[in-house]
């Protein structure tokens, strides 16, 4: 991924919105910034299997989870995709519906990475229990 530096353009856009720097806003921006500029070592490239990563944030409501995510989504420089989570797994059940086959779910993952770096999925709730058996049986979900 493009190498971001947040912390500071988030103050500046906090000060340009007239939003209150929160100390724990720009601790997860920092977190967000260890996330998407993560470095592998040379070594670790020949002994370790290519790592699913994920970046989960979660809490209160109001307390501008989706403000910071849309922030970093916004500067990355990369092949991204955001939606909703209930507009994700329809998208999902629509493909799987056109392909009717036993290997529809790999192939829908297999076209995701072909299109996009980053998935960023809003508003993350299960409520179906096929769904959540179908994102923990394939990795959809850590």
């Amino acid at each position: 991924m493009s190498k971001i530096l947040l912390q500071n353009s988030f103050k500046e856009f906090c000060e340009q919105n007239k939003f209150e720097v929160n100390k724990q806003q720009v601790e997860i921006i920092n977190l967000l910034d260890k996330f998407l500029n993560y470095k592998q070592t040379f070594l670790s490239l020949f002994f370790k299997k290519k790592e699913k990563r994920c970046f989960y944030l979660y809490g209160k409501v109001g307390v501008g989870k989706t403000m910071l995510l849309n922030f970093a989504f916004e500067r990355l420089k990369i092949r991204k995709n955001r939606q909703h989570f209930n507009e994700f797994m329809i998208n999902f059940h629509n493909f799987r519906h056109e392909k009717k086959d036993n290997n529809t779910i790999i192939a829908f993952v297999k076209e995701l990475k072909k299109k996009y770096d980053l998935i960023y999925l809003d508003e993350f709730q299960v409520t179906n229990i096929v769904d959540a058996m179908i994102l923990g049986k394939y990795g959809l979900v850590h």
